[in-house]
């Protein structure tokens, strides 16, 4: 079975820490999401996100590499099917916050 635990939800209906909670459980592995903004004090590539230029998110959407995307503010947001792969292979349930819009 490929099960995927995805949250939604509006802005501050508490997906954060929902998803924090369950990552401490220890059953659950969280999938980096990728956008193409600049990244905000403290955030690190691979840690937070994987930032990468505007034009590498658009190869990635054209090529299909993606299993959420959206355009939001000119920026890119995206979960990477290879992303999900990576996850799924530590044995955890893969786990992520998605926009709703964004799903493909």
């Amino acid at each position: 079975m490929r099960l995927l635990f995805t949250v939604t939800g509006p802005s501050c209906s508490g997906k954060t820490t929902l998803v924090r909670q369950l990552l401490e459980t220890g059953k659950f592995a969280e999938i980096i999401s990728t956008t193409s903004r600049q990244p905000r004090g403290g955030e690190k590539h691979g840690v937070d996100y994987y930032f990468k230029s505007a034009k590498e998110c658009e190869i990635l959407a054209e090529e299909g590499c993606f299993a959420e995307h959206i355009i939001f503010k000119d920026n890119h947001y995206g979960v990477e099917i290879d992303e999900i792969e990576r996850v799924r292979k530590t044995g955890k349930m893969p786990i992520v916050i998605v926009e709703p819009n964004g799903l493909s």
